[in-house]
C-alpha cells in the first residue's frame, strides 16, 4: 500500500470513528441541538470533534499500560486526522513507532504533522529532538534552529540546540548558545558546566589549556 493510499485509509477510518463516537455521544447526552446558523454548525461540529479526540487520547493510556503500543499508535493517527494541530499526538506517536524499530515511519509521521499543523514551531522542535536523539545531528540542526527562531525559547530547546552544535564540532556556536542559556536561565547551574566542557573541547582542538568550571583554571591530568 502506497503512502497516499495509507493516508486515505487513515482519513476514512478517522471519519468513521468520529461519526460513530459522535453518534454515541449524542445518544448518551440526549438529543443534539440543531444548529441554526453556519457558525453554530461549525462550533457544534468542533465541540463534538474535540470531545471525541479527548476520549481517544484518554483511551490511549489504557492501551499504553497494557503494552499494546500498536493500538496506541493507531488511535493517535485517528487523533491527528481529527485535529491536525495535535502536536503531542505526533510526538508520542513518532516516539512509539521509533521505539518499535521503525525509524523511517517515525520520521514520516512527524513530517506529516509538519505539513499539516498551523503552528509548526513546537513540532519543529519535536522533529529536531527526534533526529537529535537518533544521532542525526546535521539533519536535526535546522529544525532545532527553526524552533528557537520561531519563539520556542524555553530552556530545553536552547540546551538541545547547544548540545547539537557541540556534537557537530561547531564549538563557537555551542558556546554562544550556552551563554544565551546562562543569560536567560541564570538558575540553571548545569549550563556553566556545559559551557566549560565546550570551551575545553575548543581549546583542545586549538592546543590551548583546558579550563574547569567557568572562571577557574583546571590542571591537566
Amino acid at each position: 500500500m502506497g503512502v497516499m493510499q495509507s493516508r486515505i485509509s487513515t482519513t476514512s477510518l478517522a471519519l468513521l470513528v468520529l461519526f460513530g463516537l459522535s453518534c454515541g455521544i449524542a445518544r448518551a447526552g440526549g438529543p443534539t441541538p440543531v444548529a441554526e446558523t453556519p457558525s453554530q454548525a461549525v462550533a457544534q461540529t468542533d465541540g463534538i470533534t474535540n470531545r471525541v479526540v479527548d476520549g481517544l487520547w484518554r483511551t490511549t493510556d489504557t492501551y499504553w499500560h497494557q503494552g499494546d503500543y500498536n493500538r496506541v499508535v493507531a488511535l493517535l493517527r485517528v487523533c491527528v486526522e481529527a485535529d491536525p494541530s495535535f502536536t503531542e499526538a505526533y510526538s508520542v506517536g513518532a516516539w512509539l513507532i521509533w521505539s518499535m524499530g521503525d525509524t523511517a515511519n517515525a520520521d514520516q509521521f512527524l513530517q506529516y504533522g509538519l505539513a499539516r499543523t498551523g503552528d509548526p514551531a513546537s513540532l519543529e522542535y519535536e522533529y529536531g529532538w527526534h533526529l537529535f536523539s537518533t544521532k542525526r545531528y546535521e539533519a536535526a540542526l535546522p529544525h532545532l534552529k527553526i524552533a528557537v527562531d520561531k519563539g520556542d525559547t524555553d530552556r530545553v530547546a536552547l540546551t538541545t540546540l547547544a548540545h547539537c552544535y557541540r556534537l557537530m564540532g561547531r564549538y563557537d556556536h555551542s558556546i554562544t548558545t550556552w551563554q544565551l542559556v546562562i543569560a536567560r536561565f541564570p538558575d540553571f547551574r548545569a549550563a556553566k558546566t556545559n559551557l566549560a566542557k565546550v570551551i575545553d573541547l575548543k581549546n583542545l582542538k586549538t592546543g590551548k589549556d583546558p579550563v574547569g568550571p567557568v572562571g577557574t583554571h583546571a590542571s591537566k591530568k
